[in-house]
C-alpha cells in the first residue's frame, strides 16, 4: 500500500510548481514596483512595504489554480490507480492544496515583514499616535483577531471541500445518468450552490456586524468555529464515499 507521505509528496510536485511560479510573478511585480518608485520619486520614495503589500490578484489566482489542480488529481488515473485508499488520496489532495497555499502566504508575509522592519522606526511613531486615538476597540480584540484568522482558514478549507462535492456529484451524474436526467440534476445543483452562497453571505454579514459592534461573545465565536469544522468533516466524509463508490478516474 502507498503511504500517505508518498501520496503527499507525489501530489505536492505540481502544486509546488504552481506556487513557485506565482511567487516568481509576485517578486517580479515587487521589483518592478520598487524600480518605478525610484524612477518617479527617487530613493526618498523607496518602500519595500508599499511595493510588497499590494494584492495584485495573485492570491485569488493561486487559490483557484490550486483548486483546479486538486480536482484534476482526484480523477487522475496517475493517483487513482495507486494502491491507496480513497480516504488517503482525498486527504492527501486536500492537505497538499492547504500547505501549498500557506507556503504562498508565508513567503508573501516574509517579504512584507522585511519591508515592515525597514520602516519600523517611522511606523512605530504613527502606530503610537493611532493607538492613542482608538478608544472604541472591543475589550476582547485579541480573541477576535485569533477567531478571524482561524475562521479564514476553515472557510478556505470549506471552499475546497464544497468544490470537490460539486465536482464529484457532476462527475457521477455524467457517468451514470442519461443526458435528459443530467440536465435536471445539474439545474438542481446550480440552485443549491446559489442558495448556499447566499446563506454564507448572510451569515458572514451577520458575523461581521457582531464583531464590529462587540456583540459576539467568546462562546458564540467558538460555536461558529465548531460549526465550520463539523461542516468540513461531514463534507469530507461524503466526498470520500463518492470517490469510493461512484467517481471514476479519467484515462
Amino acid at each position: 500500500m502507498t503511504s500517505f507521505s508518498e501520496l503527499f509528496r507525489s501530489m505536492w510536485k505540481p502544486k509546488g510548481h504552481i506556487v513557485n511560479l506565482m511567487l516568481f510573478f509576485y517578486l517580479l511585480i515587487v521589483v518592478i514596483s520598487l524600480i518605478g518608485q525610484v524612477i518617479h520619486g527617487g530613493m526618498g520614495d523607496f518602500s519595500l512595504l508599499k511595493a510588497s503589500s499590494g494584492d495584485f490578484g495573485l492570491g485569488v489566482v493561486t487559490f483557484i489554480w490550486l483548486t483546479v489542480q486538486t480536482e484534476r488529481d482526484y480523477v487522475s488515473d496517475t493517483y487513482r490507480l495507486m494502491p491507496a485508499s480513497e480516504a488517503k488520496q482525498y486527504l492527501a489532495g486536500l492537505s497538499t492544496a492547504f500547505v501549498a497555499y500557506l507556503y504562498f502566504v508565508a513567503v508573501r508575509s516574509l517579504v512584507m515583514g522585511v519591508g515592515l522592519g525597514l520602516e519600523w522606526p517611522r511606523l512605530s511613531v504613527e502606530l503610537d499616535q493611532l493607538r492613542s486615538n482608538l478608544t472604541g476597540l472591543p475589550h476582547n480584540w485579541q480573541m477576535i483577531a485569533v477567531f478571524v484568522a482561524l475562521l479564514v482558514l476553515l472557510l478556505m478549507i470549506n471552499a475546497w471541500v464544497y468544490v470537490s462535492l460539486i465536482h464529484f456529484i457532476l462527475n457521477t451524474v455524467s457517468a451514470f445518468l442519461p443526458a435528459g436526467q443530467q440536465k435536471v440534476v445539474k439545474v438542481v445543483v446550480a440552485i443549491l450552490v446559489v442558495a448556499a452562497t447566499i446563506a454564507l453571505s448572510v451569515w458572514l454579514g451577520r458575523l461581521q456586524y457582531q464583531l464590529l459592534h462587540g456583540a459576539s461573545s467568546t462562546v458564540n465565536m467558538w460555536v461558529d468555529l465548531v460549526v465550520a469544522l463539523v461542516t468540513i468533516v461531514v463534507t469530507v466524509t461524503i466526498n470520500i464515499c463518492l470517490m469510493r463508490k461512484w467517481v471514476e478516474a479519467k484515462y
